[in-house]
């Protein structure tokens, strides 16, 4: 049916004719330390036994920001399997486990180890992380888009800067305002500080880091056309904007790509962002991103770098992975060692770079 691309819940829609048990989740968890917790898996490798209970005790309770409810005392099932409350009520699901810390003896003395135990689980998500994607779950069997408010990066506020403005409340500074975007739009500038969201003040959280990780939390739990209210410090004045939250243009890691083993090249194609978020003189020239190289290889040796543009294969202009990957595989399959003629643009320097593919590649 969709993925909701904040939490990674995936949902499908059974053609199966069988009788399924609904499981109903609770709207809160509201576990309590000692509290005992159980959850149900699935035991693939034996189909005469498919269905397993653990059990555990609520041991302590974690903000990361995320929430995280760990457990002792017992074990509970793998991850995906519904966690309930003695009560019956299903209040989380267990996520992907972390790695277990322990030390062993060796010759040298003890030494650290991580194990993973698919079968034991340390902690479990509660329903109040995910509870809202099961209120308008996704249809259109696609990844849904995360909101965007058309800022690229949100920063703590160290305390020198908080005595300056003599801030005593949780806040969050921010930087790279995309111009024509939605927070460009509503007035919002680099180095605003944001203090109130929705008229209540930032959670203050254990550092200020995770302050601005738990606002983004926020945001993204979001859905695109929510207007945000927000009151903020520009310079020595309080103001406050409101913000419509777009869906989130294409990101440049989400752009296709092309890998050339033959002459160890990694490109992708440019997205609209890319003429605001890269800080070098050929943000807006039309082309295709270099993201990486293999060591040693022939693009490589000609003096290709990351983060170079390509405009040009062999007199032609390129914008398009699938053509650049047309042009490229034509010329290495007229001979070994053709070389490929590449025009980049390096900041606003453009140079001419031959390749020369090695022989038997």
């Amino acid at each position: 049916l969709g993925i909701d691309p904040w939490t990674g819940l995936g949902f499908v829609q059974c053609t199966e004719k069988r009788e399924w048990q609904v499981v109903q989740f609770s709207r809160t968890s509201q576990v309590k330390l000692g509290d005992e917790v159980m959850s149900i898996g699935l035991m693939m490798s034996d189909p005469a036994w498919p269905v397993y209970v653990g059990t555990a005790y609520v041991s302590s309770k974690l903000r990361v920001p995320n929430d995280l409810v760990f457990v002792s005392g017992g074990r509970l099932t793998g991850s995906c399997s519904p966690v309930f409350a003695a009560d019956g009520r299903a209040v989380g699901i267990i996520g992907r486990q972390l790695p277990l810390g322990y030390e062993a003896p060796t010759e040298k003395g003890m030494a650290p180890l991580q194990l993973v135990d698919q079968q034991q689980a340390a902690f479990f998500t509660p329903v109040e992380e995910f509870v809202h994607v099961l209120e308008s779950i996704p249809s259109d069997g696609k990844v849904a888009r995360l909101p965007w408010m058309g800022i690229n990066k949100f920063e703590a506020i160290n305390q020198d800067l908080k005595d300056i403005l003599k801030l005593d409340k949780p806040a969050v500074k921010i930087d790279e305002v995309i111009p024509k975007q939605p927070a460009a739009k509503a007035g919002l500038a680099d180095r605003d500080i944001i203090v109130e969201m929705d008229g209540k003040p930032l959670e203050s959280l254990a550092t200020p880091d995770l302050t601005v990780k738990n606002f983004v939390r926020q945001l993204m739990r979001m859905r695109v056309g929510t207007v945000v209210k927000l009151k903020v410090l520009s310079g020595t004045a309080s103001k406050e904007v409101n913000v419509t939250l777009e869906e989130m243009p294409t990101r440049p890691n989400e752009a296709k790509q092309y890998f050339n083993k033959s002459i160890g090249l990694l490109i992708r194609e440019k997205v609209p962002l890319d003429e605001f978020l890269d800080k070098t003189g050929s943000s807006t020239v039309p082309g295709l991103v270099v993201v990486g190289m293999v060591k040693d290889s022939p693009v490589a040796l000609a003096g290709l770098q990351g983060g170079d543009v390509i405009t040009n294969v062999n007199n032609q202009p390129v914008t398009k992975a699938d053509s650049f990957k047309e042009i490229v595989e034509k010329s290495l399959a007229a001979g070994a060692t053709t070389p490929l003629q590449l025009l980049v643009r390096r900041g606003e320097q453009a140079q001419v770079i031959t390749v020369r593919p090695t022989t038997g590649s």
